[in-house]
């Protein structure tokens, strides 16, 4: 299984991404329903492709040097995943085996530099405009700096 990712500007095919084997989850009538449980995002400028596998996998692609992937989960209990890309930001949740994560991993250091854990879902949604976060009845709008909640 691989993906190809294409420059939007030209039309040509900037790079080809190989998942090692893995794919993503599959319903059986993907017509009809999407369980809306894979992550497949390209950060802004296009360096960044973060995949989710049905194994339970995450993993992070560097488009512009495949040395530097980093994978988050090679298997996991884990099946349903949300997340994205705000800035330098990757921001994701992972649900499943009665655990749900959130993370937020700051690609310039590498590091993770916010998290939670518990039993009940996280919701993510990140993109240009921010990292939002949602458990149980409560929305927050994340900094992926301070933490802060707003």
């Amino acid at each position: 299984m691989q993906a190809v990712v294409y420059d939007t500007a030209t039309g040509r095919m900037k790079t080809t991404v190989d998942f090692h084997g893995k794919c993503q989850s599959v319903t059986v009538n993907d017509i009809f329903a999407d369980p809306e449980n894979n992550l497949f995002a390209l950060n802004g400028d296009g360096t960044w492709l973060a995949v989710s596998f049905a194994d339970g996998g995450l993993r992070l692609f560097d488009l512009e040097n495949p040395d530097n992937d980093v994978e988050l989960y090679d298997i996991s209990e884990f099946t349903r995943f949300e997340g994205g890309f705000f800035g330098q930001y990757f921001a994701f949740s992972a649900l499943g085996g009665g655990e749900s994560v959130f993370a937020v991993i700051d690609l310039e250091s590498m590091s993770q530099t916010g998290g939670f854990a518990g039993q009940t879902p996280f919701h993510v949604q990140a993109d240009e405009s921010g990292i939002y976060l949602s458990n149980d009845n409560i929305l927050v709008k994340l900094d992926p700096v301070t933490g802060e909640q707003t």
